[in-house]
């Protein structure tokens, strides 16, 4: 993925998914490679499906957190006007330490301003 050959890292995905079918890493690589690839309705499902590897009292940890912008960033792009609302509300509600703001901080402005067009839009 860091080198943009999203297809192969899609293929790789493929594959590790075959040995490790409830993997949580390979579900978040084959979403980032549907992302790069421009498919975004599948990565939203496949954000989803990460989202899900996580137990309910793991859904505030950092890569749970991520995984819900991810998702409200997809739906947004997808076009999933709802969605995108309720997942990016749902990560802006989140509260992340100031030692990793230099991960979320980022995503918090980028989620403010996809909210902000979607205001807009209405």
């Amino acid at each position: 993925i860091a080198q943009g050959d999203y297809q192969e890292a899609l293929a790789l995905a493929d594959t590790t998914a075959q040995r490790y079918p409830g993997g949580r890493s390979w579900q978040w690589g084959r979403a980032e490679a549907l992302k790069g690839l421009g498919r975004w309705v599948e990565a939203r499902a496949a954000f989803a499906r990460a989202l899900a590897t996580y137990p309910q009292e793991e859904r505030s940890c950092h890569g749970a957190v991520e995984l819900v912008f991810k998702i409200g960033e997809a739906s947004y792009q997808a076009g999933a006007q709802d969605e995108a609302r309720r997942a990016l509300t749902d990560f802006l509600a989140e509260d992340t330490p100031s030692s990793l703001e230099h991960v979320f901080g980022p995503m918090r402005s980028r989620a403010r301003q996809m909210l902000d067009q979607l205001r807009s839009s209405r």
